[in-house]
């Protein structure tokens, strides 16, 4: 209840918090909502949403920040109202240095406690301001400010507080005034245009809120919207009014409801409330319109209803225009019971029961369908006179069942249906054997059937049998019949029995069974996959990489498949398809002129679609005779001092290279020394000891397996 009333609260102050104008650096970018406008907005927890209303003699401003936290921050720190005057009407010229005057010397702050009691003592008859001055002072309780160990808890009661708060606002201009949300500007000048600002007095660092303007022009007064009813339902003692939400929410926070009883000569208010509307999401109706529902007793008194719309500055529209509505007679009469249908010789004769007795009934409707939810179709042209009790239906359905609804009618056509009775005329006649049935089985053991669909009006479904050898009892696999010409079943795979039997019978409504169809035969599909293939032997020369392999010794082998990928890839490329028929099972995978290092790997292929890897996958380098430059020149030079080598060489730039350094130790073998990245061009070695002789060489590499020559080796000693 608690979320409901929350969301409806805020849904009811939408005419404030949906429409913020964050300030800009000035008042010509406000009304330009310009690129500084944008990127002032977005610096801001919350900001200030202002809206006006002038009625010919003064500016009326309601304002609100549109967060909860913004809402309690800035109760504390109250709010400044300023105003700019943009000139007459007339005048078209620009105004970008006019400055603001602040029309709140003092800042605006929420009434204290006594404050509220002061205000409710002289209006007690607003509920709202009580609501108002509770809502604030509660949130600010000590017990409610600062951390809670209850988040959430205390994330929902400051949203229910502000959300009340600011509806509370909306339906009491004194609330919205004693709440320091609404503020009333006398002093303007008819005829000229105004730029009003809201801030918040003192800023706050730790929780900026952004503030909010609104343009006003007194060369006219605001004209309030008329509302207007747009649709009446009477019933017996209730009548709904209703108007569309989304022309109206947008003007008015809620409304007076009227009613006369005496054409239009007098109106009295039948809300105790001012009326809000809720949304439901359980109740989509709600979203679009706005219903309000009026109990009345039960004469034909009629009446008429009108509206007036309440708005968030305390003003009232005018009247809408009123709708005439009426009480009307809704009371079905008693339904009839005990429905009985009885075949005799081809027809069906629907009996009924029925209290004697009742005043108010015209006569009855018989209604025929062919089943519970289809349409009926009445069957007498004409009403039944109250007095009948059974009707005969002389061409009731033959290839299907009859469902017969009595309907009871008062003189005002109000409706009292029975409970449905069935009545069928007997068919013993099978409809005709199923034919074109066929299936497969897929490696999971899932069977698939269909066949054709029979042609017989009354056809009702299919029954489908199964039987594990050709000379076996069947078994019935489908409980009730199936409505489709699909089945699907599954079977089990570990078996020695290759092959499973098949057959189909139809039946009809009246459950007539017919020949059973032609027996079908299927094979369980091969699920042993392939021996696999062996690699024989490899070249690599300059010709490329030949392979050759033996081939998978599994007789049901219908191809072999030779897939190669880069070492370190996920991906296969296909070489080659090799079918099982041909002799030679070797290929020759040409060098393109650019080395690499590749995996090989020969999958054999059978007639189920099972395949298989061959167990040994070589990893080749292709030859290439393209090798990467050389380092050309290494310098050494030795700082015993500083126990280190310092090394230097040029290269030029080249993406994916790396650096292999070697080094050799008083003559000694050389060896991997370190794996530099592309981009070094120094080395220290730190390494090197007073009085060893020290040699270095460096080869390029890349991570593709491609290499240069050794650059000249150079020696240093320490």
């Amino acid at each position: 209840m608690k979320s409901l009333l929350l969301t409806t609260a805020i849904l009811c102050c939408t005419s404030l918090v949906a429409q913020v104008r964050p300030l800009g650096p000035d008042s010509a970018a406000l009304v330009r909502e310009d690129s500084i406008y944008r990127a002032e907005r977005g610096k801001f927890y919350a900001h200030i949403a202002v809206k006006a209303h002038y009625d010919g003699s003064v500016v009326r401003l309601r304002w609100a920040p549109d967060a909860p936290g913004g809402w309690i921050n800035a109760n504390q720190l109250g709010f400044t109202v300023e105003r700019v005057d943009l000139g007459s009407v007339a005048d078209t010229s620009s105004r970008e240095s006019n400055a603001f005057i602040n029309l709140t010397p003092t800042k605006l702050l929420p009434l204290g406690q006594q404050g509220w009691k002061d205000l409710h003592t002289r209006l007690p008859d607003d509920l709202y301001v009580m609501v108002a001055g509770e809502m604030i002072h509660t949130a600010l309780l000590p017990q409610n400010m600062g951390f809670s160990t209850d988040i959430k808890g205390a994330s929902d009661r400051l949203k229910e507080r502000y959300a009340f708060a600011l509806l509370a606002a909306d339906l009491s201009w004194p609330a919205a005034e004693g709440s320091a949300l609404g503020f009333t500007d006398s002093g303007v000048v008819p005829g000229h245009r105004y730029l009003y600002r809201v801030k918040v007095a003192t800023a706050n660092a730790s929780y900026p809120i952004g503030d909010g303007a609104v343009a006003v022009s007194t060369e006219k007064a605001d004209v309030t919207k008329q509302p207007i009813i747009t649709r009446v339902n009477e019933q017996d003692s209730l009548m709904m009014i209703s108007w569309p939400r989304a022309a109206h929410e947008a003007y008015f926070t809620a409304y007076d409801v009227e009613r006369s009883a005496d054409a239009g000569a007098t109106w009295k208010r039948i809300n105790a409330q001012p009326f809000v509307s809720f949304t439901n999401n359980d109740l989509p109706g709600t979203k679009d319109v706005i219903v309000y529902t009026d109990t009345v007793d039960a004469t034909k008194q009629q009446y008429n209803y009108r509206i007036i719309g309440l708005t968030a500055f305390g003003t009232r529209s005018a009247p809408s225009k009123p709708v005439h509505a009426a009480w009307r007679d809704r009371t079905p009469p008693p339904s009839p019971t005990n429905v009985r249908a009885t075949e005799k010789k081809g027809t069906i004769e629907v009996t009924w029961d029925y209290p004697s007795g009742v005043k108010d009934l015209k006569g009855f409707h018989v209604t025929r369908g062919t089943s519970v939810a289809s349409d009926e179709r009445s069957l007498n042209s004409e009403i039944l006179a109250p007095g009948t009790r059974s009707f005969v239906d002389r061409a009731p359905e033959t290839l299907k069942h009859n469902y017969y609804l009595v309907i009871a009618v008062d003189t005002a056509n109000n409706p009292g249906l029975s409970m449905t009775a069935m009545g069928s005329v007997v068919d013993s006649i099978p409809p005709a054997r199923p034919v074109g049935l066929e299936g497969r089985v897929d490696t999971n053991g899932v069977v698939t059937l269909k066949w054709r669909l029979g042609k017989e009006p009354d056809l009702y479904g299919y029954h489908v049998f199964w039987q594990n050898q050709r000379d076996h009892v069947e078994s019935r696999l489908t409980g009730t019949a199936i409505r489709d010409t699909m089945y699907t079943d599954t079977i089990s795979m570990r078996t020695l029995t290759e092959k499973v039997y098949y057959k189909v019978m139809a039946v009809d409504l009246n459950r007539n069974g017919s020949k059973h169809s032609e027996l079908i035969e299927l094979k369980r599909p091969d699920l042993r996959p392939p021996t696999a293939p062996v690699f024989k032997d490899y070249r690599v020369s300059d010709e490329g990489i030949r392979l050759r392999w033996a081939p998978s010794s599994s007789e049901d082998v219908t191809r072999h498949c030779l897939l190669r990928r880069m070492v370190g890839e996920a991906n296969w490329d296909t070489l080659a398809r090799v079918p099982i028929a041909e002799p030679t099972f070797e290929y020759l995978d040409k060098d393109g002129g650019k080395p690499a290092y590749y995996e090989y790997a020969v999958v054999a292929f059978d007639d189920g679609g099972w395949s298989t890897f061959s167990q040994q996958m070589p990893k080749l380098r292709m030859n290439s005779k393209e090798r990467l430059p050389k380092v050309e020149m290494l310098d050494a030079e030795a700082f015993a001092d500083k126990k280190y080598v310092q090394l230097s060489w040029d290269y030029a730039p080249r993406d994916g290279v790396k650096f292999i350094l070697y080094k050799s130790t008083n003559g000694g073998k050389w060896q991997e020394f370190e794996l530099l990245p592309g981009t070094a061009r120094t080395h220290k070695d730190r390494l090197a000891k007073p009085g060893e002789e020290i040699g270095y060489f460096i080869q390029v590499v890349t991570t593709a397996g491609r290499d240069s020559d050794y650059s000249p080796k150079v020696k240093v000693k320490m």
